[in-house]
C-alpha cells in the first residue's frame, strides 16, 4: 500500500518523501550523505539567508550544487535581495526554492524581521515569492501569536470549530483571530507561492525580542525546524 507523505511541487508531478528543513542539520554535507541512501527522496536545505548568499565569496562550496530533488530554503525579507540570491542558487543547479515563513526565534522573526514575522505582512510575502521566480514554495506555521497573549489565545480555542477552505466562507465566522488570520496569508499568497508547507503549529513571537522558542526550559528543538 502506498502512503502519500508529502506532496512534491509542480516540478516533480508525484508524491514524495521529504527530509524537512533543520538549522545546523540539513546541511551540504549531510545532504550528500542522505543522497548517497536514496535517490528519490526531496532533500531540503537548512535556512539559508538571502543575504548570507549574496556575501558569499563561494555559495557553491558553502551551500553544494545539485542535480535535482532538493529545494533551497531562503530567509529574508526584502524582496530585491531575495531575488539575486533566488538566482545565485539556481545557477547552482536549484529548481525548487521556499521562502522560510515559520522560524519564530528571536534573531530571526525579532531582529531579522523575517521568518514566522512574515506571517504578519501577506503582501510582502507575496511580492517576495514573485521576486523570487517560479516554482517558489512558502513554508510557514498555522498562524502567529505573541507570548504575552499565547495563554489566552490557549483558552480561546475551540475543539469543535469545523473550517472548510471554501472562498464563499465567512474565514471569522467561529474562528479565532491566529486561525482567521493563516486563512487570509494563504489566499493573499495564493498567487506568488507554488505551494504551501504547512509546520502545524503555532509560532510564538515575543514582544521583546526574548527566544522564548528556544527557551531551555520548553524542551522542544522541534519548534524551530522551519
Amino acid at each position: 500500500m502506498r502512503i502519500r507523505l508529502a506532496l512534491a511541487s509542480s516540478s516533480w508531478r508525484r508524491p514524495s518523501f521529504e527530509v524537512a528543513p533543520m538549522m545546523a542539520h540539513t546541511s551540504r554535507d549531510l545532504r550528500f550523505f542522505l543522497r548517497l541512501l536514496s535517490s528519490e527522496a526531496v532533500l531540503w536545505s537548512e535556512m539559508i539567508p538571502a543575504s548570507e548568499v549574496l556575501r558569499s565569496d563561494d555559495p557553491e562550496r558553502r551551500w553544494g550544487r545539485t542535480s535535482g530533488r532538493e529545494v533551497a530554503q531562503l530567509g529574508g525579507a526584502d524582496p530585491e535581495v531575495l531575488r539575486e540570491a533566488a538566482d545565485v542558487l539556481r545557477d547552482m543547479g536549484y529548481v525548487d526554492l521556499n521562502l522560510n515563513v515559520g522560524c519564530p526565534s528571536a534573531r530571526v522573526a525579532g531582529q531579522g524581521k523575517f521568518g514566522a514575522a512574515l506571517m504578519r505582512d501577506p503582501d510582502l510575502v507575496a511580492a517576495c515569492c514573485e521576486a523570487m521566480g517560479p516554482d517558489t514554495s512558502v513554508k510557514h506555521r498555522l498562524g502567529v501569536v505573541s507570548s504575552s497573549n499565547y495563554s489566552r489565545e490557549r483558552q480561546k480555542r475551540d475543539d469543535d470549530t469545523r473550517c472548510s477552505w471554501n472562498d464563499d466562507d465567512d474565514v471569522d465566522g467561529g474562528l479565532d483571530e491566529v486561525r482567521a488570520s493563516a486563512f487570509r496569508f494563504v489566499r493573499t499568497v495564493s498567487a506568488s507561492a507554488s505551494r504551501f508547507v504547512v509546520h502545524a503549529r503555532v509560532g510564538i513571537l515575543d514582544d521583546d525580542d526574548d527566544d522564548s522558542n528556544n527557551d531551555d526550559s520548553n524542551n522542544d528543538d522541534s519548534n524551530n525546524d522551519d
